[in-house]
């Protein structure tokens, strides 16, 4: 692999976020981290442990309770404590997070749709196995 295409990748991964981030933000006052934690939370039940919250949006632990702290703010978000273990503080998904949830996911396609719109169906293949070659070599590692 020549240091040019590693380059690109790494240079691909910070543009797409800053773009998505960007874009998400111009159309509804939303980062990207954001959405992605209130998709996880919606389609997981509407409610999670900090632990898993983090681990689906590639958040460290540390950082998940300033992002549940921001959201709980917004009103996105309450957490309490579970019933069954008191050591675990569970994030719940509020109403206000679900229709802000429901108001970004076609922004979120609309993004895709953008970023992907000259990449055809073969090359989306050969692409994923690509990134799933390159993710499985760093988690070997």
């Amino acid at each position: 692999l020549d240091i040019s295409t590693f380059m690109l990748i790494l240079e691909m991964c910070f543009d797409s976020f800053k773009y998505v981030d960007t874009r998400f933000f111009q159309a509804q006052r939303l980062s990207m981290t954001k959405y992605t934690a209130l998709k996880f939370l919606v389609i997981n039940g509407g409610r999670m442990k900090h632990s898993d919250l983090a681990k689906w949006t590639y958040t460290r632990k540390h950082n998940i309770t300033t992002l549940v702290d921001r959201m709980k703010e917004e009103k996105l978000v309450t957490t309490e404590r579970n019933t069954k273990d008191k050591r675990v503080v569970e994030i719940i998904v509020t109403d206000k997070g679900r229709q802000t949830y429901k108001q970004a996911a076609p922004i979120a396609r609309k993004i895709v749709q953008e970023m992907m719109q000259n990449v055809g169906k073969d090359d989306v293949r050969e692409l994923e196995r690509i990134l799933n070659a390159l993710k499985a070599n760093i988690e070997r590692s």
